[in-house]
């Protein structure tokens, strides 16, 4: 009888160290999603992209903090909006969600430099700087050895630029 007593002791002694321990476990797991849940709250004003793009364009995009300006390859006054600079102001929300998405993006982690077998290109290159903090990326030719957060970034800046400014490719 007491083997059995001990027996059932011991049990109940493992039970409970077991159940407190998945308590516990459960506890740290809910405050570890808390807090990559919970927004932290963050100064992007400091930031500065540049967008460069090849091709025939050779213009660039640059925004710091909500000042996004287009600077073309060279300025004409024909009336051709490709040949003029132009400067619009967005939004600190807009700004937000746009840097906001290339940190979800880990820009940090890209390579410095993506390449291609092809012998048309149209390049792209983007820097990148935030809080002291810099990346630069360059990408042979932005439709087959881009990232999607580079392309993502080109997009995004002639959206929110607002004059259509779209890449023009070349045939072939």
């Amino acid at each position: 009888m007491k083997p059995f007593l001990y027996y059932g002791l011991i049990v109940s002694v493992l039970f409970t160290y077991i159940r407190c321990g998945e308590k516990s476990r459960a506890a740290n797991q809910t405050a570890i999603k808390s807090e990559k849940i919970a927004p932290v709250p963050q100064d992007f004003s400091t930031v500065k992209i540049t967008l460069k793009r090849g091709a025939f364009h050779y213009d660039a995009f640059i925004l710091e903090d909500t000042v996004l300006t287009f600077y073309p390859e060279k300025e004409l006054d024909n009336g051709d909006k490709y040949y003029q600079k132009s400067v619009h102001s967005i939004s600190k929300a807009e700004r937000d969600q746009l840097i906001k998405k290339i940190l979800a993006a880990d820009i940090w982690q890209l390579k410095e430099q993506y390449t291609t077998e092809r012998s048309c290109t149209s390049g792209t290159e983007v820097h990148f700087a935030l809080d002291g903090k810099e990346k630069i990326v360059t990408c042979q030719d932005c439709g087959s050895s881009c990232p999607e957060i580079l392309r993502f970034i080109e997009n995004e800046l002639v959206r929110l630029h607002g004059k259509d400014l779209k890449r023009i490719y070349l045939p072939g």
